[in-house]
Order: structure tokens, then sequence, then C-alpha cells
């Protein structure tokens, strides 16, 4: 698989390789006959169209979902970091070295926590979204921003 992440605004993803993508996060373990089930396409849709969101860079890898409990891990914690202009390569470094940290994400734009949700603009590209506060869910599994407030729009993760 190639580790390169191309620019997300020459991401063209179509209904079936959101629908991929979106059972692999469920199960990562489906086999493409399973998949091509599960979609109604043929097993070559599935195997050819795999292929490319690995050679894009869209899909990196697939690794198991761990209980964190169970490895010593009973705390989930987000934090928000301010980190000073040219040292963020840096810092992420230095906390994503420490093996209890499972997971370093880039923010952009300002942000803040208000009456439980997490409220920011959004750079994209070179383009900023509007303002918006999100409804942010965590099921022990999934990561799930919901924006207007939990009335939008949402966007999923798999915590690993």
């Amino acid at each position: 698989m190639n580790s390169r992440s191309p620019p997300l605004h020459n991401m063209a993803l179509d209904s079936v390789d959101r629908a991929i993508i979106e059972a692999l996060c469920e199960d990562g373990r489906l086999s493409h006959r399973q998949l091509a089930q599960r979609l109604g396409v043929a097993q070559g849709t599935i195997t050819n169209r795999l292929r490319k969101l690995e050679n894009d860079g869209v899909i990196l890898g697939y690794a198991p979902t761990l209980n964190a409990d169970s490895v010593g891990w009973g705390m989930t914690v987000m934090a928000g970091l301010c980190i000073e202009k040219g040292k963020i390569m840096d810092v992420q470094k230095h906390i994503s070295a420490d093996h209890r940290v499972f997971a370093v994400y880039d923010v952009t734009g300002d942000w803040d926590w208000i009456d439980g949700f997490f409220c920011r603009t959004i750079l994209w590209g070179k383009r900023e979204l509007k303002y918006n506060c999100q409804k942010v869910t965590f099921d022990g599994k999934r990561l799930r921003f919901i924006s207007d407030r939990g009335k939008g729009n949402s966007a999923s993760f798999a915590i690993r």
C-alpha cells in the first residue's frame, strides 16, 4: 500500500467507494466476496476499487479495533493544544512517541467547546468554511462529528 496521502481536493469518491469504506470501518475483516455481496456489485469491482483506494492513499492500512479496557487504556482523553508556528511536527512526534497515545490529529481553524459542542471554523485546502458547532459522540469504537449542533451532516472515524 502507498503511504502517501493525496490532497483532499483531489479525492473523488463515489457511492461505491464510500460504501466499501463504511463496510470496512464496521468490519475490517470482510472478504472481497463478502463486500461484493453486501454492496451488490461484482467481486472484481471490489478488488479493483480497493486496489485504487490503497494506491491513491485513501486506505492506508488495516488494523484491529482494540477493547481499550482490556489492554489497560481505561480512559480516553482528547486534548487541544495551541502550538507555536513551525513546531507542530516536533510536538506531534514527541507526543506520538508515547506508547499510551494512539492518535494525534491536526484540527485547523479556530475552535472552542461551547455548551458541550465542538465549535470551529475549518480550513479545507485554502478555503475557510463557516463557523459551526458540532455534536461529538464516541461509542467506544467510533468518534462521530455531527454538524449544526447534532442536526446536520456527520463524519465518523474508527478509533484504534
